[in-house]
């Protein structure tokens, strides 16, 4: 089996309106923050429940979003991040650990649960 390693732009290039893509190879994950970035402002589901009206927020948000490379988007994140930090709208208190699951494309009957964790126990191997 072949894997790759690609960062999240890519991924997304990669799986968008891609009808070949298996669903059981895409996954949403809240570790990452271009996910996080879109669902902080009133443009999402608001979390902080700023609205738009911390423009700074806003556009931190888009600019993260708009990122076309890992090192265009790096500094983004490091400023949203702070910019959260400072203005006590998220105080971590643990940290989150993501799982990374390599699996053959011939699995059948994966299910996932309300975040996105698989259940291999109802999967079976089609023959290749």
């Amino acid at each position: 089996m072949a894997t790759q390693k690609l960062d999240i732009p890519t991924w997304t290039e990669r799986v968008t309106n891609n009808p070949e893509q298996g669903v059981n190879e895409v996954t949403r994950s809240f570790v990452d923050v271009g996910t996080v970035a879109g669902v902080i402002t009133d443009e999402g589901e608001d979390w902080f429940q700023t609205g738009s009206s911390d423009a700074e927020l806003v556009r931190l948000r888009d600019e993260v979003a708009g990122a076309a490379t890992r090192e265009e988007r790096a500094p983004l994140v490091e400023e949203l991040s702070r910019h959260v930090l400072e203005q006590a709208y998220f105080i971590p208190l643990e940290q989150n650990v993501q799982r990374i699951y390599v699996q053959s494309p011939d699995l059948r009957g994966i299910t996932f649960n309300a975040v996105a964790i698989p259940s291999y126990h109802a999967a079976t191997k089609e023959k290749p």
